[in-house]
Protein backbone atom coordinates (compact mmCIF):
# COMPACT_ATOMS: atom_id res chain seq x y z
CA UNK A 1 0.00 0.00 0.00
CA UNK A 2 1.28 3.74 -0.71
CA UNK A 3 0.22 6.79 0.55
CA UNK A 4 1.32 9.89 -1.11
CA UNK A 5 0.62 13.36 -0.98
CA UNK A 6 0.84 16.14 -3.06
CA UNK A 7 2.57 19.25 -2.77
CA UNK A 8 2.58 22.97 -3.66
CA UNK A 9 5.41 22.82 -6.08
CA UNK A 10 7.61 25.27 -7.46
CA UNK A 11 10.73 24.58 -4.41
CA UNK A 12 13.48 22.57 -6.65
CA UNK A 13 16.35 21.29 -4.11
CA UNK A 14 18.16 19.18 -6.49
CA UNK A 15 14.90 17.76 -7.89
CA UNK A 16 11.35 19.59 -7.79
CA UNK A 17 9.89 16.46 -5.75
CA UNK A 18 6.65 18.37 -5.39
CA UNK A 19 6.21 18.56 -8.81
CA UNK A 20 7.30 14.88 -9.43
CA UNK A 21 4.92 13.94 -7.35
CA UNK A 22 2.01 16.03 -8.53
CA UNK A 23 2.86 14.28 -12.65
CA UNK A 24 2.78 10.76 -11.08
CA UNK A 25 -0.17 11.30 -8.71
CA UNK A 26 -2.10 12.97 -11.10
CA UNK A 27 -1.17 10.50 -13.76
CA UNK A 28 -2.21 7.33 -11.39
CA UNK A 29 0.68 5.97 -12.53
CA UNK A 30 1.71 4.29 -9.35
CA UNK A 31 -0.43 5.42 -6.19
CA UNK A 32 -2.86 3.02 -4.67
CA UNK A 33 -4.05 5.20 -2.51
CA UNK A 34 -3.82 9.20 -2.48
CA UNK A 35 -4.05 11.68 -0.12
CA UNK A 36 -3.43 15.56 -0.64
CA UNK A 37 -4.11 16.61 2.41
CA UNK A 38 -2.06 17.34 6.17
CA UNK A 39 -0.76 15.18 8.31
CA UNK A 40 -4.24 14.25 10.29
CA UNK A 41 -6.12 13.28 7.12
CA UNK A 42 -3.19 11.47 5.77
CA UNK A 43 -3.15 9.36 9.17
CA UNK A 44 -7.10 8.99 8.82
CA UNK A 45 -6.38 7.63 5.25
CA UNK A 46 -4.37 4.97 6.68
CA UNK A 47 -6.48 3.91 9.30
CA UNK A 48 -9.02 3.83 6.61
CA UNK A 49 -7.77 1.27 4.13
CA UNK A 50 -6.16 -1.07 6.87
CA UNK A 51 -9.65 -1.22 8.48
CA UNK A 52 -11.18 -2.07 4.63
CA UNK A 53 -12.29 -5.25 3.67
CA UNK A 54 -8.97 -7.12 2.48
CA UNK A 55 -10.17 -9.16 0.08
CA UNK A 56 -11.51 -5.66 -1.66
CA UNK A 57 -7.97 -4.20 -1.47
CA UNK A 58 -6.39 -7.26 -3.58
CA UNK A 59 -9.18 -6.97 -5.97
CA UNK A 60 -7.99 -3.76 -7.06
CA UNK A 61 -4.80 -4.34 -8.17
CA UNK A 62 -5.11 -6.42 -11.31
CA UNK A 63 -1.73 -7.12 -12.73
CA UNK A 64 1.34 -7.77 -11.63
CA UNK A 65 4.46 -7.63 -13.67
CA UNK A 66 7.96 -8.35 -12.28
CA UNK A 67 10.76 -5.85 -12.50
CA UNK A 68 12.05 -6.73 -15.61
CA UNK A 69 8.67 -6.36 -17.38
CA UNK A 70 8.04 -2.58 -15.97
CA UNK A 71 7.14 -1.60 -19.63
CA UNK A 72 4.38 -4.14 -20.42
CA UNK A 73 3.34 -2.99 -16.45
CA UNK A 74 2.80 0.34 -18.14
CA UNK A 75 0.94 -0.58 -21.37
CA UNK A 76 -3.19 -0.21 -20.18
CA UNK A 77 -4.78 -3.25 -20.49
CA UNK A 78 -9.21 -2.88 -20.84
CA UNK A 79 -9.48 -4.80 -17.30
CA UNK A 80 -6.75 -3.60 -15.47
CA UNK A 81 -7.71 -1.07 -12.10
CA UNK A 82 -4.32 -0.88 -10.57
CA UNK A 83 -1.50 -2.58 -11.83
CA UNK A 84 2.01 -3.27 -9.70
CA UNK A 85 5.52 -3.95 -10.34
CA UNK A 86 6.56 -6.89 -7.74
CA UNK A 87 9.89 -6.76 -6.47
CA UNK A 88 9.37 -9.96 -4.08
CA UNK A 89 7.35 -12.86 -4.10
CA UNK A 90 4.02 -12.33 -2.08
Amino acid sequence: MCLTGVGTGGHAVGLPTADLASSVVLRNNVVVGSVNANKRHWYKAAQFLAGADHAWLARLVTRREPPAEFERALARQPNDIKVVIQFAGA
